[in-house]
């Protein structure tokens, strides 16, 4: 039960995690989107407020250094953290403001490292001889030197500077995100709390259905193994327990078709051995009958006498043989080496061998595929078969991957002719052992084909097809 609970928690933690990691991932790729979205929108403003304030210092005729310096921090609002001002050299001529993590940006940083970054950026080009101001806007690739406090992320655009068609200053815009911006930083944070809390919660709730499940299946699974034992002692129709899902109705369903097949298995034993007894004895007790005779003078030791006992003997080899050769079928895995050969002197051959001329043939093919010897066996044992059951011609059709037999006749009902000795007492008034179907299906087997035998108004009709 330790184990089996091992594997439901597992299995529910690791569902419960992965839905967490699915909602982690897609919550904090929106907000790194959103986050992106967000610094474009505030940097877009911040431009618009700056932009307004240098054409009013362009029209009033009042556009200096410090005016520009005034306008870009009167530009900027709540959501923009700081503005750094560099110069046509890259060096740092006024840093106000902080960054989105809350650090003082310095004037004068001890270290800068040059980064390249792709943020909007806004060419910014002021006409001193006409006073006018033009600008233009790009998404593009940056090399910036940046301070030790300032990263990459922390740079929602920025804006170059030139006068008269030379660049003489750039200005690099940083804002706050929402998770770092006051006014939106609670709320985000609320809303992370859950995803948090959630771990846990989850654990626990694994906890809870794997030990519940797991002692639900527990009982089931005993009453399954007492009932597998019982079957393994060679007892039938045991008693399953009462399933509550759906798995558990198809493990019922199988055992329940094992428990048929082997009270049929057993079933069927039963009877072989009951045919078995009774074909081989009949032979024996004949020979027996004739070998007393002789020895007590009833019967003489004449030619005939002897050919009797010939005759018990032959029939008793060929059962043997017939039950050798289904065991050694029955023993052979698919599938078996086939080679093509001539089918009329396959038809040819069997023909001579049946010494009957009811039999009708129509080869429709030039080459068969297969096994020959074994083939051979279930040709004559189906000719042989559709011979003693009707007195009337036969048919017997070949194609290149199949045999067909045809006789007048009608079909017992209720026997399987495919299981060994099926005919179990009916074997008693009527000739034969009972093993030539059965060996044909095994060799069909072999073939990886099929043998079927069914009623057609009045006649019977036996195909075997490879």
């Amino acid at each position: 039960m330790r184990k089996q609970f091992v594997r439901l928690f597992f299995g529910f933690a690791s569902v419960a995690l992965l839905v967490l990691l699915i909602q982690v991932g897609v919550f904090f790729f929106n907000e790194a989107y959103q986050r992106r979205v967000w610094s474009e929108s505030v940097f877009e403003e911040y431009h618009q407020r700056f932009s307004l304030l240098l054409e009013e210092a362009i029209a009033t005729n009042t556009l200096s250094q410090q005016t520009l310096h005034r306008a870009l921090l009167a530009a900027m609002d709540d959501r923009v953290s700081g503005v750094v001002v560099r110069s046509s050299d890259q060096t740092i001529t006024l840093a106000f403001g902080k960054t989105r993590g809350g650090i003082t940006l310095s004037a004068k940083p001890a270290n800068r490292t040059t980064r390249r970054i792709r943020i909007p950026s806004y060419t910014i080009e002021l006409n001193a001889q006409t006073f006018s101001l033009r600008e233009e806007r790009s998404i593009k690739s940056q090399r910036i030197p940046l301070s030790s406090e300032v990263g990459p992320s922390d740079i929602a655009g920025s804006f170059t500077l030139t006068v008269n068609g030379e660049e003489v200053g750039y200005i690099d815009v940083l804002t706050y995100t929402p998770f770092t911006y006051k006014s939106t930083s609670f709320i985000l944070k609320a809303l992370v709390a859950p995803f948090i809390w959630s771990i846990p919660l989850s654990l626990i709730l694994a906890l809870f259905l794997g030990a519940v499940i797991s002692k639900r299946t527990q009982r089931y699974s005993d009453e399954i193994s007492l009932a597998l034992e019982e079957l393994s002692r060679g007892e039938n129709n045991v008693q399953l327990p009462k399933p509550k899902y759906d798995e558990q109705e198809t493990i019922n369903a199988s055992i329940e078709a094992l428990d048929q097949t082997l009270l049929h298995n057993k079933l069927s034993r039963q009877a072989w051995l009951r045919s078995i007894s009774h074909d081989f004895n009949t032979p024996l007790t004949a020979m027996g009958l004739l070998l007393e005779g002789i020895q007590d003078e009833v019967f003489p030791l004449s030619h005939e006498t002897i050919t009797k006992v010939q005759s018990e003997h032959a029939l008793l080899n060929e059962r043997i043989a017939q039950v050798s050769l289904y065991a050694h079928l029955l023993g052979q895995e698919p599938p078996i080496d086939q080679r093509p050969f001539n089918a009329n002197e396959f038809a040819k051959e069997m023909l001579q061998s049946t010494e009957s001329e009811r039999i009708e043939l129509a080869v429709n093919t030039e080459e068969l595929v297969g096994d020959r010897t074994l083939l051979g066996y279930a040709a004559k044992a189906l000719l042989s078969n559709a011979l003693n059951a009707s007195n009337e011609p036969i048919r017997w059709v070949i194609d290149s991957h199949s045999m067909v037999f045809t006789n007048k006749g009608l079909l017992p009902q209720e026997i399987n002719f495919f299981e060994p000795w099926e005919r179990g007492d009916r074997a008693r008034s009527s000739s034969g052992s009972g093993m030539g179907l059965p060996i044909v299906h095994q060799i069909m087997r072999l073939h990886q084909g099929n043998a079927t035998i069914e009623q057609q108004k009045d006649e019977v009709k036996c195909e075997i097809s490879w």
